[in-house]
């Protein structure tokens, strides 16, 4: 139980936390007003980042180009290969000195 002298301290505090309380609020509005500069100012990089879009258009277009030539050579380098090795193939199968396995049991 609370005697009436530490009753009517505990309600003075009450009654002074207003102003704390002023305090507080005024803390969380100054750090929500920083929060929205920072997504102020990063929408305007972003902004600006989108003017500048064309030429990374343009680099992006260059390099599936190159991209797309390198998948091509690259390509027929192996289907030269292949028919190289199939050439190959063909020569050896009909060959009369090339001797296959024979099965033993």
């Amino acid at each position: 139980m609370l005697s009436s002298s530490e009753h009517r301290r505990m309600l003075k505090m009450m009654h002074a936390k207003p102003a704390s309380v002023w305090m507080a609020i005024a803390e969380c509005i100054a750090a929500l007003a920083a929060i929205a500069l920072v997504a102020v100012i990063g929408y305007s990089e972003y902004a600006d980042c989108s003017v500048a879009r064309p030429s990374v258009a343009a680099a992006s277009e260059a390099q599936n180009t190159r991209a797309q030539e390198h998948r091509k050579q690259l390509f027929d380098q192996r289907r030269q290969r292949f028919q190289g090795s199939d050439k190959q193939r063909k020569v050896t199968r009909g060959s009369p000195n090339v001797q296959l396995p024979t099965a033993t049991r």
